[in-house]
């Protein structure tokens, strides 16, 4: 035990049948990093959709936190128009995409650091499509989620550190 550390006793009068639950607030603000910074994965999965309807149905906005490849398939399956066929294909590649960071988020949110670390990287790579289209906003949009992400995964390192019982 460190010297900051502080140890509180309290008497709790517990009746037959009842149970005591002792709530660590450190634990509980240490793992809300860990789901917040999961949680971007959804948000990134979800706005990939979005955005591949929105350019399938000739809107001409976008969200930002997407995925930067998905955006590029469904563009590419507008404009090309291999046949009856792209606008499906884009969606489901759409689908892909946001079941990818589907799965980075469900393992991040159990604190897997893997999974921090193997989305990150790709949502890295995404990004690197908007810094080859001169996209800068996409590219803050991406550094300002992978920046989000990272405090997730810092979080899940030192949650493991900090309560290695779990």
């Amino acid at each position: 035990m460190t010297e900051d550390t502080e140890v509180k006793h309290v008497e709790v009068e517990v009746q037959p049948g009842e149970q005591v639950v002792v709530i660590n607030p450190e634990k509980i603000q240490l793992w809300g990093r860990v789901l917040n910074g999961a949680g971007w994965f959804k948000t990134i999965g979800f706005f990939a959709v979005i955005n591949s309807l929105l350019v399938m149905s000739g809107m001409k906005i976008r969200f930002i936190f997407s995925l930067g490849i998905t955006y590029l398939a469904s563009v590419v399956a507008k404009v090309a128009d291999f046949g009856a066929g792209d606008e499906a294909a884009a969606l489901l590649f759409a689908g892909l995409g946001a079941a990818g960071a589907y799965f980075f988020a469900r393992f991040a949110a159990r604190g897997f650091t893997w999974a921090f670390v193997a989305g990150m990287a790709l949502y890295g790579l995404d990004g690197l499509i908007f810094v080859y289209c001169q996209d800068w906003l996409e590219v803050a949009c991406h550094g300002y989620a992978l920046v989000a992400i990272y405090s997730g995964l810092s979080a899940a390192r030192e949650y493991k550190q900090r309560f290695p019982e779990g």
